[in-house]
């Protein structure tokens, strides 16, 4: 499928820094960060790659070459997710093969409409580059059964994200924001009873130079 304005009819949500949106003619999600979500209104209201150019350059104070660079990086990503419908990569590992937990997790929970969920982090440094996302939502702690509960802890190097003891994933710490990203996916999808076939991708804020 070509990526063009007519196949982007869409609603959106934004929670904290990420804007969710649903995709209505093929009943998809995407998850984008600023300045992505803007570049996708423009391509939605069909301005000319220049006019974007122009616009980006302006808003985010850039060089022109360097917004042109930014669209068409932003563009290509689109292309991709649009023709082969990817749902976010999420790079799995063993349970079996998972290193040691941390003895004492900051332990976090939250109630989002009719479901709790809990949040184990290996460290004060891991929960506060995570929970701030949710802090408004939280509840006094309890030993109740909880809808979802996700650990994270970092272990020499690898940042892991495990659901409900089912399933783990792993990352390197430079790309500690894709696993912000899957761990905001998770929560999306308990709240919006969503699986990860109905995502077609997440695109991160890319890194945008002044020149």
């Amino acid at each position: 499928m070509e990526f063009s304005p007519e196949h982007l009819e869409y609603r959106f949500r934004k929670a904290e820094s990420a804007y969710l949106v649903w995709l209505q003619g093929l009943n998809r999600y995407l998850q984008l960060e600023e300045p992505a979500f803007w570049v996708f209104k423009q391509f939605r209201e069909g301005l000319s790659r220049q006019e974007m150019i122009r616009d980006c350059a302006h808003r985010y104070q850039l060089p022109e070459t360097e917004a042109e660079r930014f669209i068409g990086e932003i563009e290509h990503q689109f292309q991709i997710l649009f023709q082969n419908h990817q749902k976010p990569e999420v790079p799995s590992v063993s349970l079996d093969s998972l290193p040691p937990r941390p003895n004492s997790p900051v332990e976090r929970l939250i109630a989002v409409d009719d479901s709790t969920i809990r949040f184990s982090f290996g460290d004060p440094t891991i929960e506060q580059f995570i929970f701030p996302l949710f802090s408004h939502l939280e509840i006094p702690s309890n030993s109740g059964v909880c809808d979802l509960h996700l650990e994270v802890f970092n272990h020499k190097g690898n940042l892991y994200l495990i659901k409900n003891q089912e399933r783990a994933s792993k990352w390197i710490t430079a790309h500690a924001h894709k696993l912000k990203g899957a761990f905001l996916l998770d929560v999306i999808n308990l709240i919006h009873h969503t699986t990860e076939e109905t995502w077609m991708g997440v695109i991160h804020a890319s890194s945008v130079c002044q020149g």
